[in-house]
């Protein structure tokens, strides 16, 4: 079974970019009184964020919130590439897009084990590279 939300690691580095997680039913929890390090994936429904100063949440991202948040950039189209091996996903110049200059110039691919893996990565270059606006990239 492959992987169906982002690691703990990923959505920490998505927060040090800057990134203003929106909470989510998918998250990950840790006891904090007894910090051994571990952090538990849950599932709920209603609102987990409820200034319990005994536990630390962090939203787990599913493949749908990562897409949800890859911009568009003007001039370009985000294509998603899903049934193919490797699992891809690209940004591509698509202006004055003809049959001689394929392969295209202008294509950034992002490839992973998944889709979310990709699509991660897609995700972490947007906000580096400035197509996304966060906290930190202004």
């Amino acid at each position: 079974m492959s992987k169906q939300v982002l690691d703990v690691q990923q959505m920490q580095h998505l927060q040090e970019l800057g990134l203003n997680l929106k909470p989510s039913l998918v998250h990950y929890y840790k006891v904090v009184s007894e910090d051994n390090g571990k952090w538990y994936l849950s599932v709920t429904i209603g609102d987990i964020l409820d200034g319990s100063p005994r536990y630390r949440y962090i939203p787990a991202y599913t493949l749908q919130d990562v897409l949800e948040l890859l911009p568009h950039i003007d001039g370009c189209q985000l294509s998603l590439e899903i049934d193919c091996d490797p699992k891809m996903i690209w940004y591509e110049d698509v202006r004055d897009l003809d049959e001689s200059n394929y392969p295209y110039d202008k294509t950034i691919c992002f490839t992973g084990d998944t889709m979310l893996e990709a699509a991660y990565n897609a995700l972490v270059w947007a906000i580096k590279a400035g197509c996304l606006k966060t906290d930190k990239r202004k």
